[in-house]
């Protein structure tokens, strides 16, 4: 009998252990999102703009000029902005938290119901990436409006890839698909 509640035990941790890996290794090794950071820097002439381009920042869609800059650059860029002397300021600290703190002010603001309004997207949630959304929550939700209106959106299609190798869909929406 003794031999027999000893076994149940092992077995019951045994599984416990199985269950408590099982669901906890895909969260390990999973990186933070990275923070941005809204940062304005003062260019005064065309050799700051010089170091600024020579500190080499990821910064996508920005052309350094002279005068005040606005820029985003991620949290762990912050050392080599620091590294050129320039002069700058963090206007806003955790830029996807701003974003998405000004989406929820802006759907509390949302009324169907309001003349003006009622033409606005209804069923559609703020995204996880600053009220925007992920790429697989666009997937998602491409699925799901063919779920709810197979008659008038077709499953969707790939019309290509990007430069990164995802696919990039497309659905026609018409009331002949």
């Amino acid at each position: 009998m003794h031999n027999i509640k000893h076994f149940t035990s092992i077995r019951c941790s045994g599984l416990c252990l199985f269950f408590f890996l099982l669901f906890s290794l895909p969260l390990i090794g999973q990186e933070s999102p990275p923070i941005y950071l809204e940062v304005e820097v003062e260019l005064d002439d065309h050799l700051d703009v010089e170091v600024l381009e020579e500190a080499h920042l990821d910064m996508d869609h920005f052309h350094p000029r002279v005068g005040l800059n606005t820029m985003v650059i991620r949290q762990d860029e912050l050392e080599k902005l620091n590294s050129t002397g320039l002069t700058y300021t963090i206007s806003v600290h955790d830029l996807a938290s701003a974003i998405e703190a000004r989406n929820i002010s802006d759907l509390g603001k949302y009324d169907p119901f309001e003349p003006g309004q009622e033409k606005t997207t209804m069923g559609f949630e703020l995204g996880s990436m600053g009220g925007f959304y992920t790429f697989a929550e666009i997937v998602a939700q491409l699925d799901e409006m063919v779920s709810l209106y197979p008659n008038i959106i077709t499953p969707k299609f790939s019309i290509g890839t990007t430069f990164e190798g995802r696919t990039i869909w497309a659905v026609k929406i018409s009331d002949n698909p």
